[in-house]
């Protein structure tokens, strides 16, 4: 028996979101009921436009990017745009919540690996595993 309900995390980089969703997908094809959901978390950007004298703005292209890709990722793996989903704050948290109230069974994040400022801070796969209510398959993508 598989996994039933699987959310993976995405970054919105074309090469390693692809690995992700075909490994989450893989995973998925264990369990012919499996549902796959595809999350990225946008992070807040508010106070940083005026650290660098951009426009307030900056958060509508982000979002308007961060939908556009998604649409395409989940059009390419065939994932139902409802199971798309976008949010914005801290990734950790966003998926740790939604890791609990939406009950997912697994999880699939990115790892790129422990070197600079990555070792130093932990990087949203490390601090998502160590509190994660469920199953976490970390992927590898650099």
């Amino acid at each position: 028996m598989g996994y039933k309900k699987i959310l993976v995390a995405v970054e919105l980089n074309s090469d390693e979101d692809e690995r992700l969703v075909s490994k989450a997908k893989m995973m998925a094809g264990l369990d012919p009921q499996a549902e796959l959901y595809v999350l990225n978390v946008v992070e807040y950007t508010d106070g940083y436009s005026h650290i660098a004298g951009v426009s307030n703005d900056i958060d509508k292209v982000i979002m308007e990017y961060a939908a556009k890709s998604m649409s395409e990722l989940c059009a390419k793996f065939g994932i139902p745009a409802d199971h798309s989903i976008i949010e914005v704050g801290s990734a950790k948290n966003i998926i740790l919540r939604r890791a609990e109230d939406d009950g997912y069974d697994l999880i699939v994040v990115g790892s790129h690996g422990k070197n600079g400022f990555r070792f130093l801070l932990g990087s949203t796969a490390d601090r998502v595993l160590n509190a994660a209510p469920c199953d976490i398959l970390s992927v590898r993508v650099e």
